[in-house]
């Protein structure tokens, strides 16, 4: 297979991976664990060399991101490998979750037992332990796009966090016995250590909703109940506190499915014999069919389609149904890459499409000729929900903009409205644009690539990201990888591995009308290229209130992250409560953490 050959190249040929053994029989999980300590044995080495200014440092400073680079690339083929698995076992057309690979074992995680459903909400348990931490909550969210449809075992788990620790996270799913995990290990169903359990549906009816729960347990502190709606609040802050919902189809989905191709005919049945030619009719179809539910929509010839676009005033039914509760999917065939699928405008407007929650797969967005994807919804929470599986985002024009360059033409507002409903990418890549994958609910595998702007601001949920090529010279105001502004709770923040970052700032946490409370920035590293001996400018800064926030093994040490404690007000940088803790980090030496004593903040290694 591509992705073991690759992986094997890197092992062997690969200089951070000296004495590595040969992994020709090894499974998934092996392999990935022998990276993992290789990572940490290097950084380490590296870490005690920098601190020390020993002979050396720049050659393992260059093997410790050698090492990064490949274990991000090793996430990456696996992603890669899980998705042909999915093809080969027939989960393609529209599935929901991925079989689990044949050389992964699921046997770590415990099976949920169902219950009968849940009554009432549960319980928020008592503070636990005392001393250092003790004030601090648990900081957790799913690592699952929610919605799901299983027909066969799937996993379900929380990435959980906490300054002193977790104790273990326990599951129930309606209402049925509580099940404890109390340590990480690999799911394979995500390529993730989390804490997780498994759900079959052969233990359900057909078509049953599946609710779970979870509660995190810190080692000492408060613990976090994961329950409720899935929502938004009318100040736009989502907080990821919420039930996993899926639903159980343990005698396989029935999809309906239309096909749409550059050579057909909207007048035709929409087989792959006599395909349509338009998305926007193909949905209108199914929705007329009363398909909705389980439609797919599957594109089998290269070539550009056309986004519906159905703005306010006009065809005030839209496509789809608003009703619509499972994913309905658009995607490409099996035998096309998603590179020879366009997606776009045919003049350059809005695509707001209507759908409730839509899922695509396998094509390319091409936000040259898309002003904006507008999900529709209240502010309430109601709002519609849009999921980017396998797709890539490009600007036909490329990355750069200024604002006396054809404003009408270039990209200017984020990729997806971000002020209703929900947005997910899995397994997808962005490149030549302004904006990455911004403004999101939740990221995981990702890639951004030559990004003149932010390339993962404001999203509330990354696990796994690799950026590279952003150039903060290029636009007339700066650019951020990570860059946060407003009201955020419970942040997750994990696996970011950003290279070749000229002028641009690493970590902004915003001083305009923003706040920080129970957020965690875990396993993050930063190659900034400018100006490394002095660490900027640009700096990466700290502002406003901060309350349980935690930094734990973040590498940023060519740029010195500052608190703007000069601002005055809100805006100032203040720790609260638990206050911030740097945790096993490697910062610049001019970096404010380092150099001052600041209340509220805590270096520990």
């Amino acid at each position: 297979m591509r992705w073991m050959a690759t992986l094997l190249y890197v092992l062997i040929v690969s200089p951070a991976f000296a004495g590595v053994p040969a992994v020709f029989d090894r499974s998934i999980d092996e392999t990935l664990g022998d990276l993992r300590r290789v990572v940490a044995d290097v950084d380490q080495r590296r870490t005690a060399h920098y601190h020390a200014q020993l002979p050396g440092s720049d050659e393992l400073h260059r093997r410790s991101l050698s090492a990064y680079r490949a274990l991000e690339l090793a996430r990456g083929l696996l992603a890669d490998y899980r998705a042909e698995l999915v093809r080969v076992a027939g989960g393609g057309a529209g599935s929901d979750a991925q079989p689990t690979p044949p050389d992964v074992p699921a046997t770590d995680a415990p099976t949920l037992p169902p219950g009968e459903g849940f009554e009432g909400e549960t319980d928020q348990p008592d503070h636990v332990g005392s001393g250092f931490g003790a004030d601090a909550k648990a900081i957790a969210r799913w690592n699952l796009v929610p919605w799901p449809i299983f027909d066969q075992p799937i996993g379900v788990g929380v990435l959980a966090y906490h300054m002193i620790g977790i104790d273990r996270v326990e599951f129930s799913a309606n209402g049925g016995a509580w099940v404890a995990v109390d340590e990480t290990s690999l799911n394979p169903h995500t390529g993730v250590d989390e804490y997780w359990v498994q759900l079959d549906p052969a233990d359900f009816e057909q078509g049953d909703t599946v609710e779970v729960r979870a509660i995190v347990y810190p080692t000492t502190g408060y613990p976090r109940v994961l329950q409720g709606e899935i929502n938004r609040n009318y100040d736009g802050l989502n907080t990821g506190v919420h039930s996993m919902v899926l639903y159980a189809y343990p005698d396989g989905v029935e999809r309906h499915e239309l096909f749409v191709a550059v050579s057909g005919d909207d007048d035709n049945s929409g087989t792959r014999d006599e395909p349509m030619r338009s998305i926007g009719l193909a949905l209108r179809k199914l929705r007329d069919a009363g398909h909705a539910d389980y439609g797919v929509v599957t594109i089998i010839e290269p070539g550009f389609y056309e986004l519906p676009n159905y703005p306010t005033g006009h065809d005030p039914h839209g496509p789809v149904s608003v009703g619509t509760s499972r994913w309905l999917t658009i995607r490409g065939d099996d035998s096309l890459d998603r590179e020879e699928i366009v997606l776009g405008r045919a003049e350059r407007s809005d695509a707001r499409m209507r759908l409730n929650r839509s899922k695509w797969q396998n094509v390319s967005f091409d936000f040259g000729t898309i002003v904006q994807i507008y999900l529709d919804g209240s502010r309430d929470g109601q709002g519609h929900a849009i999921w980017f599986d396998d797709v890539r985002w490009f600007d036909r024009h490329g990355p750069v903009i200024h604002r006396d360059d054809a404003p009408g033409r270039r990209q200017q507002l984020y990729p997806i409205r971000a002020e209703t409903g929900h947005r997910y990418v899995t397994n997808s890549a962005v490149e030549d644009m302004l904006y990455g994958f911004v403004g999101l609910t939740y990221a995981r595998n990702v890639t951004a690539t030559n990004i003149s702007g932010d390339s993962l601001a404001n999203t509330q949920m990354i696990v796994g990201a690799s950026v590279g090529g952003s150039d903060g010279e290029a636009l007339e105001f700066h650019s951020d990888v990570l860059q946060f502004f407003g009201h955020y709770e419970n942040l997750v923040i994990t696996g970011v591995n950003a290279t070749g970052l000229n002028a641009v700032q690493s970590i902004f946490l915003d001083h305009h009308q923003s706040s920080f409370t129970d957020c965690a920035f875990v396993d993050l590293t930063f190659e900034n290229i400018n100006d490394q001996a002095n660490g900027g400018p640009p700096w990466s800064q700290l502002n406003s209130r901060h309350e349980n926030v935690l930094f734990k093994r973040v590498a940023l040490p060519y740029q010195r992250l500052v608190f703007r404690d000069d601002f005055e007000g809100a805006r100032q940088f203040q720790a609260d409560g638990p206050g911030v803790l740097f945790r096993d980090c490697e910062l610049h030496p001019q970096s404010h953490p380092l150099r001052r004593e600041v209340e509220g903040v805590r270096v520990r290694q």
